[in-house]
């Protein structure tokens, strides 16, 4: 039965009935003025079409059942807020896995926050499980920039216990951004041949994506590898059990269907994911339109939770209904350590902040992996805490590794509105060169973030510029970080050969600033704390390589 002979059929079931396309191909029939009996109808006219009942779950008192007849998988809901009955048809779709039999266990179950690179980009979320099996299930898998793939796979022959590959039982992908997504096509083209590669679970809403996002080597290794994996659309209410993991999933693409207008991330899969007997609601970067409608199709219960990931790294992610509902003990949030100080403020973070009392700690996804233990109490130590007079707040010794392993708090231009400079690793540093460029270049290198928490602060910097370098200084204290004039920028002093050894100290009580070269004081300008400050390196048609920076609070 083809998509439109069912259309047809549904269409003497009840006389309103609308057919929507998924961006995947399925079908969406959206019946209207549903009731519980009236879907029991509906379920009972399926069947006499031929399909047989796969699958069925409730969530409260919305109703989900799955239907097959081996040509085609139904997804038929039920929910009474709206009185929409919705049944998606899928063509040679796959029936949501189960692993009835219990799983051995053989090692110890692992959540792990991937560490991210957020060097050129301030969103990235990457999340690896090992099952009690000894199996891995990916969550999403960052951008795939820098050395991500390779970092992935050192974490995966480091926590395989089983016999030869690495082995993963599924990749889910909440949506199609790149900062999402474009890690599992990286990591597939280089290392594809070294793991085991099980289910891959998507839904990609491509309506108001394609322009963000480059989905073009997904496409193509779905096409290339549909015959060896399950490749299967994940829609709501839909539950998938590996070993001791079990997602229900809780959103989906075509849940907003008729609404119109929807960004991208409304549409991002999220799941209550019960693993190892712990609750974890990971919403992907569910947020709007998405997340509302979330609120309320499903009682507060379905979002109880003891961990939380933040939605869309905390930029306006979720909704408050959501994390009210959610009241959780621990916090994943995938950003970076530098805006953490910042987002926690933003609606609707505040809730987690004001009203959920049983938060008691916050992994933050920055340049630290955190690994955690699912068969033991969580233990946090924070690491954001108010600085005290002459604590560091931000160091770094650049050692010539990888740049993920440098820890250097993204040093980009994006924020800015102009281009950032061409990096490389060396024996003396991080060097950073311009000269190709026309336009002057602006490199975040103490974020805004870690700023907002100083008045008053002393930055040191040690490093060379090349002597025929243009122009190098920095932009500090600055009213937009859109724009800026030369008059903005400190000059950083340097000797013949182009060695420095710069220090800034700000003092808001004095209303100074100092500048020293070499321990010796060579200007001084007023201080007024501004909001929203960072510190950039400004450079035109220059090399320079920074060696060490440091920054602590109060003026020492």
């Amino acid at each position: 039965m083809n998509n439109f002979t069912l259309f047809q059929e549904l269409r003497k079931f009840s006389c309103l009935t609308d057919m929507h396309r998924c961006d995947d191909g399925a079908e969406l029939f959206l019946l209207r003025k549903g009731t519980p009996e009236r879907y029991g109808e509906l379920l009972d006219f399926l069947k006499g079409l031929g399909f047989s009942e796969e699958r069925q779950h409730t969530i409260g008192d919305v109703l989900f059942n799955v239907l097959a007849d081996g040509a085609h998988v139904l997804t038929c809901s039920y929910t009474p807020f709206d009185e929409r009955m919705r049944v998606v048809s899928q063509e040679n779709g796959v029936v949501p896995p189960i692993e009835e039999q219990p799983a051995k266990q053989i090692t110890t179950p692992l959540l792990t926050q991937v560490r991210t690179a957020y060097i050129f980009c301030d969103c990235g979320m990457s999340y690896l499980l090992r099952l009690c099996d000894g199996r891995f299930i990916m969550i999403d898998g960052n951008a795939g920039e820098y050395e991500e793939s390779d970092h992935l796979m050192d974490i995966l022959n480091e926590q395989n216990v089983l016999p030869g590959k690495p082995t993963f039982a599924a990749w889910f992908i909440t949506h199609p951004h790149g900062d999402h997504f474009q890690g599992f096509s990286r990591f597939i083209k280089k290392y594809g041949d070294q793991v085991e590669l099980g289910d891959v679970i998507y839904n990609y809403a491509r309506t108001d994506c394609s322009g963000r996002s480059n989905m073009a080597p997904f496409d193509e290794f779905l096409a290339d590898n549909g015959n060896r994996i399950r490749v299967i659309t994940a829609r709501s209410g839909q539950v998938f059990r590996y070993a001791d993991a079990e997602f229900e999933t809780l959103t989906a693409a075509e849940d907003l269907y008729p609404i119109d207008k929807v960004n991208c991330n409304d549409t991002s899969l999220s799941f209550m994911l019960t693993f190892a007997g712990r609750r974890i609601l990971i919403l992907g970067d569910l947020q709007g339109k998405g997340a509302d409608y979330a609120g309320k199709r499903f009682p507060a219960s379905a979002f109880k939770c003891e961990l939380l990931q933040v939605g869309h790294h905390g930029y306006w992610g979720a909704s408050e209904t959501i994390y009210r509902a959610a009241d959780p003990e621990l916090l994943l949030w995938p950003c970076p350590d530098f805006w953490f100080a910042r987002v926690r403020g933003w609606k609707p973070n505040q809730v987690l902040f004001e009203e959920c009392q049983n938060i008691r700690g916050i992994f933050v996804g920055g340049q630290r992996e955190d690994v955690l233990d699912m068969t033991k109490p969580i233990e946090y130590v924070s690491h954001y805490v108010d600085v005290a007079d002459g604590e560091t707040v931000y160091e770094e010794h650049c050692d010539p590794k990888r740049v993920m392993d440098l820890g250097w708090n993204c040093v980009c231009g994006g924020s800015t509105g102009y281009n950032g400079a061409i990096f490389t690793l060396g024996d003396d540093g991080v060097t950073m060169d311009s000269l190709i460029r026309e336009n002057p270049v602006v490199c975040m290198f103490v974020q805004r973030g870690q700023m907002d928490l100083l008045n008053d602060f002393t930055l040191t910097l040690k490093g060379k510029v090349d002597p025929q370098s243009e122009s190098f200084g920095l932009y500090w204290n600055y009213p937009s970080h859109d724009k800026f004039s030369a008059s903005d920028v400190l000059p950083v002093f340097h000797d013949s050969d182009g060695s420095f050894e710069f220090k800034l100290t700000a003092d808001s009580a004095a209303g100074l600033a100092k500048i020293y070269h070499n321990g010796a004081l060579v200007a001084t300008l007023p201080y007024v704390k501004k909001p929203d400050s960072g510190l950039y390196f400004v450079m035109k048609k220059a090399y320079v390589t920074v060696r060490d920076v440091k920054l602590v609070k109060g003026v020492h």
